[in-house]
């Protein structure tokens, strides 16, 4: 197929793009885990990351002497491959000339929303999964669980910070809580404890807020967002976990895969679009988002995971 023929097939409304590219969902939280980079290709490969950028290399050269040398900053590589993902709204004749607001921007805020909604699934099943951590990064409570009121889940946060910084030699910098552990911890007599508010100003507000400070963590997040596969019953799409990471901040300029990170959302360039077609002679447009997208972990060894802070049986 000639270079430029999938563009000049789509019929993109240069509007309606312009709103799904500024469009977000505040209550979506996978981006703060894998942040967005744009590429050019479909696919390729990005750098494992691991601990050779902590290695000391001798540096030290005498007069005349060869210059020395590192070895790479990575221990592997692993491929990745877009996948695309698109969904349409349809909009009857009628409905568009009957409303008082403009139905085709609206339009495209849900289907953003719903490709948002299946990339935040993505992201949180990968970083959710036991399989994408090494032993020396995870942890399964069997007992002593954080809801257990004479736990100090505080404390026991700060001994697996200490665990993840012997690892990387950095304090994690996010954390992700999912809402059914933060409604299990947010009142949890420790957390009181910690707090220095009388009983009748204690808030759920005052205590995630507090605990930024308590943890020494900057960016704390409660991951409330769900699914249905039946189209009734609401499933978690954030589960009893919590995840401690180190996420690289960015640089000032482009951020790229090839920096370390604990994952990636990697994005084609010129994606999202949005493009507008008409059915039914005429009668009915539709509004149809394209997103084009890999989410992969490039750096498991900079987080963390909690498995079963709260006893299952509490749940």
């Amino acid at each position: 197929m000639p270079a430029g023929r999938l563009e000049n097939l789509r019929g993109l409304d240069q509007v309606l793009t312009k709103i799904a590219r500024g469009y977000s969902n505040n209550g979506y939280i996978g981006k703060n885990l894998f942040p967005e980079v744009a590429v050019d290709v479909e696919g390729g490969k990005i750098p494992l990351w691991g601990k050779e950028s902590f290695r000391i290399f001798k540096t030290a050269r005498a007069i005349r002497a060869n210059s020395n040398e590192m070895e790479g900053a990575w221990l592997d590589t692993t491929p990745f491959a877009l996948e695309e993902h698109d969904i349409v709204q349809r909009l009857d004749a009628r409905e568009i000339k009957n409303a008082s607001v403009p139905l085709d921007a609206k339009a495209t805020e849900n289907v953003m929303d719903q490709l948002l909604l299946g990339q935040e699934k993505m992201q949180a099943d990968l970083a959710q999964s036991t399989d994408t951590y090494l032993s020396s990064n995870k942890v399964t409570l069997t007992t002593n669980y954080f809801d257990t009121d004479s736990i100090d889940w505080i404390e026991a946060i700060h001994d697996y910070k200490s665990t993840l910084n012997s690892l990387i030699a950095k304090d994690p910098n996010t954390m992700i809580i999912p809402k059914i552990v933060w409604d299990k911890l947010k009142f949890h007599p420790k957390l009181k404890g910690y707090i220095t508010v009388s009983q009748d100003l204690f808030s759920a507000v005052a205590s995630l807020q507090k605990l930024q400070e308590i943890l020494e963590i900057p960016n704390i997040l409660i991951g409330n967002a769900k699914y249905t596969n039946d189209g009734t019953n609401l499933l978690e799409i954030w589960s009893n976990n919590i995840i401690l990471a180190y996420v690289v901040p960015p640089s000032g300029v482009d951020r790229t895969p090839y920096e370390p990170c604990f994952g990636y959302t990697l994005n084609h360039n010129g994606y999202p679009y949005v493009d507008r077609y008409e059915t039914e002679g005429g009668k009915v447009m539709n509004i149809r988002a394209t997103a084009l997208y890999d989410v992969k972990i490039v750096g498991s060894e900079s987080a963390f995971l909690i498995n079963n802070p709260i006893n299952p049986s509490n749940l």
